[in-house]
């Protein structure tokens, strides 16, 4: 789909994420128009891998480290200030490891999502002769 700039008069032509748009140097692409269309699709698949990660180390958090920080038979007594320092600082780690953890397991996903997509596309159909 060819388009003219409105105040220069340049033309160009849209690229979209459909497959058989054409690309800059004329030549008919399939799959993703650009490679940013692919990064930006990948993108997204980071971007839930690491909320997904996030919101399940937020979840199971607390009782780790409520598990971890339980006084054993001895006494129970502690410093509550470093103990609750120390739970805070563990959450916040644990939240930051879950959050990495969770945007490469999306970004592993989206790959290779994306290229058996790419691989299982049908193939063209040949023009007659």
């Amino acid at each position: 789909m060819d388009f003219r700039h409105t105040t220069c008069g340049v033309r160009f032509r849209l690229l979209a994420c459909t497959p058989g748009t054409w690309g800059r140097d004329g030549a008919e692409r399939v799959g993703y128009a650009s490679g940013m269309a692919f990064l930006r699709a990948v993108l997204n698949f980071v971007v839930a891998g690491a909320l997904a990660g996030i919101l399940g180390v937020t979840l199971m958090g607390p009782k780790l480290i409520e598990w971890d920080n339980t006084a054993g038979q001895g006494d129970g007594m502690c410093i509550c200030g470093i103990t609750a320092k120390r739970g805070a600082d563990t959450l916040i780690t644990y939240q930051m490891r879950g959050t990495a953890a969770g945007a490469a397991l999306g970004l592993l996903g989206g790959v290779v999502f994306f290229v058996k997509r790419r691989k299982a596309a049908p193939p063209a159909a040949a023009t007659p002769a």
